[in-house]
């Protein structure tokens, strides 16, 4: 429940307005007075020892009951305003002056309250303490493990479970069973597993970020990933706390303000083109958690960094155009090969859901220690069919990259100047069917990102340390 709606709260201003009168009826004033009121009722009610802070364009109060920064919105603030309306300043040196709060008014003073000069704290929520707030206190992840610690302000915290959660709990078995049946007979199975731990864990303990990197849940229809991305936005994490915004709409003001609360954004379907084709360092800014401006409708622009981890399924994999390391160094894939549609012992999103409830806390807890484990290392657990599903993804976005690989000797001590290697491209795109025309600086500088080819200068031409495949060899490879 927020501060404000606590039922002893109004009755507490009524009674501070009565007996701490304003001294003058302005703007200001009345603004300052009511931060007053509000830090003196909030702790004589034990619900807060902190006073109100202006940050991210917002008012935030601490909870005590909770351990979490709220947001006081505007309305509230109108409310409080309009409190005064009738009451009377406390005089300096003349008659006492009735204060007249109009809607207007008040919602003058409720705005000038975010701009206080003494409630700035522009850096409050800038490094949170690694972990999550439940009823039973604060789980703080580091690379022991998660710890049950008391509520404090100093942990930044902004969002609460609304129920017990124990650190010492069983692991979830019905949940493991589960994550079994969608990776049954796949090799790499346990990595897959282990990367979903450590990735859920470090969303909801406020670490994905850091390590820059979101997820890619590829597989034709039926087996399990959309059910798997429900589950984790509805029953691991708080309400409001995960969205579910497209990457082809971060460039838009208002869609990546909707990041800003956000611990998880899952796009269940992921469109095969022009969902990365916009974008791409708007992209990469947005899953490193770099600092963005942003804007809410009839707002003026502010600067969040969102600290989101993100899930992306799709049935194949997207089309980008943006092709440099930074782009595929921020992905993991996980290849879903199961198939469900036939299967007898097939259930109902509804079902699974139901028969995991009970094991809630379990799995967050079990989250937790993928997320301490991540810390640990300092890296997602290697997923052995991730470098197979990039190199195929590569060759698919990529005409220089799908070129090199299947036209080119590398490394060779044989060299090719620059001009003959575009008019073989030229020769290989038209067979292929790609119609990518490309420069030749833009050429030279792609083909140089490509690992074990080297780019030479001999006399006043540039080239690559490589041969060309004769035509009959790369025919027989595209064929």
């Amino acid at each position: 429940m927020n501060i404000t709606d606590h039922p002893s709260f109004v009755a507490g201003m009524r009674n501070y307005l009565n007996t701490t009168p304003p001294d003058f009826d302005s703007e200001t004033s009345i603004a300052r007075h009511i931060t007053a009121a509000y830090n003196a009722v909030t702790e004589e009610l034990n619900l807060s020892e902190e006073p109100l802070l202006s940050a991210d364009n917002f008012l935030w109060s601490y909870n005590a009951l909770l351990g979490i920064f709220e947001r006081v919105e505007i309305p509230g603030l109108i409310t409080l305003a309009q409190l005064y309306d009738g009451i009377y300043t406390a005089g300096d040196s003349g008659k006492p002056k009735r204060i007249r709060i109009g809607w207007q008014r008040a919602n003058n003073i409720a705005r000038s309250i975010h701009r206080l000069h003494e409630l700035q704290a522009p850096k409050l929520f800038e490094s949170p303490t690694p972990g999550i707030c439940c009823t039973s206190g604060f789980l703080q992840v580091s690379e022991y493990g998660p710890e049950l610690s008391g509520h404090n302000p100093d942990h930044a915290q902004t969002i609460a479970y609304d129920f017990d959660i124990n650190p010492e709990t069983e692991a979830p078995e019905k949940w493991l069973a589960f994550l079994d049946s969608l990776f049954e007979n796949d090799e790499d199975k346990h990595s897959k597993i282990a990367v979903l731990q450590e990735f859920i864990g470090a969303s909801i303990s406020n670490v994905a970020t850091t390590f820059q990197k979101c997820l890619l849940l590829l597989g034709h229809g039926s087996n399990g990933k959309s059910v798997l991305c429900d589950i984790i936005a509805e029953l691991l994490f708080p309400e409001g706390t995960a969205t579910f915004i497209s990457p082809r709409r971060w460039d838009r003001d208002y869609s990546l303000a909707g990041l800003k609360n956000s611990k998880i954004n899952i796009v269940t379907e992921l469109p095969e083109t022009s969902a990365l084709e916009s974008g791409g360092e708007i992209f990469k800014a947005v899953v490193a958690g770099d600092c963005l401006e942003c804007r809410l409708p009839y707002q003026p622009p502010h600067f969040i960094r969102p600290s989101a981890g993100h899930i992306f399924a799709a049935n194949e994999l997207p089309h980008n155009r943006d092709h440099s390391h930074g782009f595929w160094r921020r992905w993991m894939t996980i290849n879903f090969n199961v198939n469900f549609e036939d299967s007898p012992f097939r259930k109902t999103k509804t079902e699974i859901m139901d028969s995991l409830k009970d094991e809630r806390g379990a799995i967050i807890v079990w989250a937790l220690h993928g997320a301490a484990r991540l810390i640990r290392r300092g890296d997602y657990t290697r997923v052995e069919s991730h470098n197979e599903t990039v190199a195929e993804w590569k060759k698919d976005s990529d005409a220089v990259y799908d070129f090199a690989l299947s036209c080119l000797e590398y490394p060779a001590t044989f060299f090719t100047p620059l001009s003959d290697l575009r008019e073989e491209f030229r020769v290989w795109a038209r067979h292929v069917g790609r119609c990518d025309e490309i420069g030749a600086r833009t050429l030279s500088k792609r083909l140089a990102k490509i690992k074990g080819l080297e780019r030479k200068r001999k006399s006043s031409a540039v080239g690559f340390q490589c041969s060309v495949l004769p035509i009959q060899q790369w025919r027989e490879t595209v064929n």
